[in-house]
């Protein structure tokens, strides 16, 4: 029996909460007015104008493929909640691709240190287009992947000590033993609390090849997030879900499409995925810094992206066939 993972990214991806209504029927209701006084709207007008511009879904009654940008901070302008579009200090960059028959969730983390072009600044960071504002970072990545974006999502990474804490802390397996924040972690399973998660989920400079080594420990605490939602029955028992909801939602700022109703609709339309209907996938990277100047430090060198692989991933977004790209790039890992 296929676990129930439409979850599978709370606390770090709003993925994640598209499916905390799904299945429970007349609940989805109180789930919905939780979410909308909890999250926070992003009021910018020129991401409004943006994301507005994009082309109206079908009438038709088949579903079109949604590309939501998630944007995670470490330093929020707010106490909780991320609320302002403008100087966003960027942590985190993934694209998470729903497929039209909403068979599956295909996660794409994009390295904060992607070498882009940014538009009137030549060639920068990924984080250093967000550093202008969440309009500047949706089309950075827009002409990076060559999509474009449906929804915007800006995440406080504190609230990964809050889930934690929810949930009664969560093993999360490393490849690599490494130390950051003050906290040592070990090669294989490390048990997080809420005073470790964060540093977990952070490691900068911990590591020799940097960022890809972070994305994949990040990429691990999402599996085992995941998986200890519904080991715990945050999904399954009403008052835990939305116990969940109320405690999560106000790290979040979102577009101001992006409302109870969209919510529900989404969960309601993932409603049967299981976990290995989430895939995972890196931008595929050449793996040199470009720049030759790593003054800001270890890991901060621009990466540039493998063009044949990038242009394969950009076809497999146009084409909605994000899964078979991660398929194949999982045969060519092993």
């Amino acid at each position: 029996m296929r676990k129930r993972t439409a979850v599978l990214c709370a606390g770090i991806t709003v993925v994640a909460l598209l499916v905390f209504g799904a299945g429970v029927g007349a609940y989805n209701g109180y789930l919905a007015m939780a979410w909308d006084r909890g999250v926070t709207t992003i009021d910018d007008p020129d991401l409004v104008e943006q994301l507005a511009s994009q082309p109206e879904a079908p009438t038709s009654r088949s579903s079109s493929p949604v590309d939501i940008l998630l944007f995670g901070t470490v330093d929020p302008q707010t106490e909780t909640g991320a609320a302002g579009a403008d100087e966003i200090d960027s942590d985190l960059v993934m694209l998470a691709h729903i497929p039209a028959d909403r068979s599956g969730v295909q996660l794409v983390s994009i390295p904060n240190d992607t070498s882009v072009s940014v538009p009137g600044s030549g060639r920068d960071t990924i984080g250093a287009a967000v550093s202008l504002g969440l309009p500047m970072g949706v089309r950075a990545v827009s002409n990076l992947l060559g999509t474009e974006i449906d929804h915007v999502v800006l995440i406080d990474l504190t609230m990964l000590d809050t889930m934690v804490d929810l949930l009664g802390g969560i093993e999360v397996e490393s490849t690599a033993a490494f130390e950051s924040e003050g906290h040592a972690f070990t090669s294989g399973l490390n048990l997080l609390d809420s005073s470790s998660a964060l540093a977990f989920f952070s490691g900068h400079g911990a590591f020799p090849d940097g960022t890809l080594q972070r994305i994949h420990n990040r990429q691990e605490f999402i599996r085992a997030a995941g998986s200890q939602l519904v080991s715990t029955g945050h999904l399954s028992d009403p008052l835990k879900l939305s116990a969940a909801v109320r405690e999560l939602s106000p790290y979040l700022s979102v577009d101001s499409g992006f409302d109870a109703s969209t919510l529900v609709k989404f969960g309601s339309q993932l409603g049967a995925i299981g976990e290995d209907d989430i895939d995972f996938i890196t931008l595929p990277a050449a793996g040199d810094d470009i720049t030759g100047d790593d003054s800001r430090g270890g890991d901060q060198g621009q990466l540039r992206a493998d063009g044949y692989d990038l242009e394969e991933l950009k076809r497999s977004i146009a084409d909605d066939s994000v899964d078979d790209f991660a398929a194949e790039a999982t045969v060519r890992r092993r």
